[in-house]
């Protein structure tokens, strides 16, 4: 960063009425001090505190400081002197004395010196100096958001979370950009709740938005393993829950969630669904294993309406409506299940049965699978319809018989169905948990 140089102080508008009170060999070192700068400026010295006439400037303001102390015009020549040749730590000490006796005006440019020191000294990792130097500049102008902002930087890094929270809650009021309200939000949640939890649901958040629910799900659990009285990540991991098939963990999320933040309507709908889906899954398990197809197909097509993401949903589905001759919902749930995993063979298998069915007459379709001849055909024992072609020599001729072409179904490298997916067993908490 290039250190932006303060303008040239004109003698005339250095403190008015305040330069005459001072003696007059004060007033001939300043006004030296002053004459060798713009020399200096003339024959284009470089701004050095060791070139020749930037030496003797800066000399001659000093003994100026030495004859009279409590001026503040003195320290007002000397930070600007010492600001134009980026004597950043000197022009820095002038400034801190020219309010110390009474300087006004020139906030931009003390802040400006301060925080150009800062951000040096944050940069090499000096967070105590570099915090002592920024809380100058907002002295300088207490208002000013963006060194509200690298105080609250600094606070947090130096593990001073209530801090922090403060001085980003300020810059967030004088400057509401998305930038300051993030790290406002952040802020108040890390003091309250602790930066690992934090962290663990700004992930879940991230993760959510990239559309990866399993890993959103276990950083909300994470966030709310962290913090056990912040009831936030407990909704969260509750909704994610329920589109991932996650019943019982959502349910007993959405119970905690209640606990923490009272029985809203919103905290008790989502209770309430997670046990509904919990129900439907388990029944549905049951309904399949009784030989009730149709409701278990009612009972998983309700599961994967609201947890599109639970393969084993699908996957049933797709066997309950092939159980059910529904082979159109059957066809379309073991696409879904390909979807997550194209190379699930047995999957591809019965997609490829059901696609066929659905295809039928009796479905719909415009090709059969089979096509049934009307009449049975005659057994090997039955006398056949006409006499047997006789060879030339008078005996009949046998014509060999030739076994009827069985086209069968490609099986998969399993060829038994795949297993039912056997759920465990919710228990539905009570809905009416105490509230906080």
């Amino acid at each position: 960063m290039r250190p932006v140089l303060l303008k040239t102080l004109a003698v005339a508008t250095l403190l008015g009425s305040l330069a005459l009170a001072l003696e007059p060999g004060t007033r001939d070192l300043l006004d030296q001090s002053r004459a060798l700068a713009d020399q200096a400026e003339a024959e284009n010295q470089v701004r050095s505190p060791d070139a020749p006439l930037w030496h003797k400037a800066l000399n001659a303001a000093e003994q100026a400081g030495r004859l009279e102390p409590d001026a503040p015009e003195v320290w007002l020549t000397q930070a600007e002197l010492y600001s134009r040749v980026g004597w950043w730590i000197k022009a820095h000490q002038s400034w801190e004395r020219y309010a110390e006796v009474g300087g006004d005006g020139y906030q931009n440019e003390r802040a400006s010196v301060a925080r150009q020191l800062g951000y040096a000294a944050y940069q090499r990792r000096d967070l105590a100096q570099a915090q002592e130097f920024y809380q100058a500049a907002l002295r300088a102008i207490p208002d000013d958001p963006e060194t509200l902002f690298w105080l609250g930087r600094i606070a947090k890094e130096m593990g001073d979370l209530k801090g922090a929270a403060q001085y980003w809650q300020k810059a967030a009021e004088l400057d509401p950009s998305e930038r300051n309200q993030y790290f406002a939000e952040r802020s108040r949640l890390e003091a309250a709740y602790g930066t690992p939890a934090v962290e663990a649901f700004y992930r879940g958040n991230a993760a959510l938005a990239a559309g990866n629910r399993s890993e959103a799900f276990q950083a909300f659990s994470d966030a709310g393993a962290a913090a056990h009285h912040w009831g936030e990540p407990q909704r969260k991991m509750a909704e994610v829950g329920l589109q991932i098939g996650e019943f019982a963990a959502a349910l007993k999320a959405a119970n905690q969630a209640i606990a923490l933040e009272g029985a809203t309507p919103a905290n008790r709908e989502l209770a309430a669904r997670a046990s509904e889906l919990a129900d439907a899954w388990q029944q549905g398990q049951v309904y399949l294993e009784e030989g009730e197809a149709a409701a278990a197909q009612k009972n998983f097509a309700k599961v994967v309406a609201a947890a599109p993401d639970f393969v084993p949903a699908w996957r049933q589905l797709g066997q309950a409506a092939m159980s059910a001759g529904d082979f159109a919902v059957a066809t379309e749930a073991y696409a879904q299940v390909l979807e997550f995993e194209p190379n699930d063979n047995q999957a591809a298998y019965f997609y490829r049965l059901a696609q066929g069915a659905a295809s039928s007459p009796a479905q719909g379709g415009s090709e059969p699978l089979e096509s049934p001849s009307e009449e049975p055909a005659a057994s090997p024992e039955e006398p056949q319809a006409e006499p047997p072609a006789e060879s030339p020599d008078g005996e009949p001729e046998v014509i060999p018989e030739s076994p009827a072409e069985e086209i069968e179904p490609e099986m998969p490298p399993e060829s038994t169905p795949p297993p039912s997916y056997q759920a465990p067993i919710f228990e539905t908490p009570p809905m009416d948990s105490p509230e906080y």
